[in-house]
């Protein structure tokens, strides 16, 4: 059986995670859940998200999430830290962000095809399916990960956990 995720065995660091990411810190982005290549994020509404005044969040805004969120669960996939960056999001948006309604999203890392990992993720607000995404990444031999192994052991020391 393969070890609890450093992310699921400190709760603490899951925080750690997302403040070492400038734009998920600053849009609000909560990772949840974490498991074997599987993430959960929340946004919880703020009227900034929001693309014109009384609309919901932005469609820049869930795309970045959802961004984020296929990283976190490739993060979650990976047997050792390795690098890795978006190669392709493709974005779709069925039904638009309903004005004050927080989000969640679920993120999959469905499988590696040589140094590329493909993920799905989706994004809800008030069990309303706002966004879908497919993401391709490519993983970066010899670069170490900003957030594998070294950063957690790293966040461990920070939060007391070591």
């Amino acid at each position: 059986m393969r070890p609890l995720h450093w992310l699921d065995a400190q709760p603490d660091a899951r925080a750690a995670y997302i403040a070492r990411i400038p734009l998920a810190a600053r849009l609000g982005i909560r990772l949840g859940e974490v498991g074997p290549g599987r993430a959960v994020m929340t946004l919880p509404w703020r009227p900034e998200l929001a693309g014109a005044p009384g609309d919901g969040a932005h469609r820049g805004v869930l795309a970045a999430l959802l961004d984020n969120l296929c990283g976190a669960a490739l993060m979650c996939a990976l047997e050792q830290a390795r690098g890795f960056s978006t190669l392709s999001l493709r974005m779709e948006y069925p039904a638009p962000a309903p004005a004050g309604a927080d989000l969640r999203a679920v993120g999959h890392c469905r499988h590696f095809d040589g140094e590329t990992a493909h993920l799905d993720a989706q994004a809800w607000a008030d069990d309303v399916l706002v966004a879908r995404a497919a993401a391709t990444f490519i993983l970066i031999p010899g670069r170490v990960a900003l957030h594998g192994q070294d950063i957690g052991q790293e966040i461990g020391r920070e939060i007391g956990h070591d």
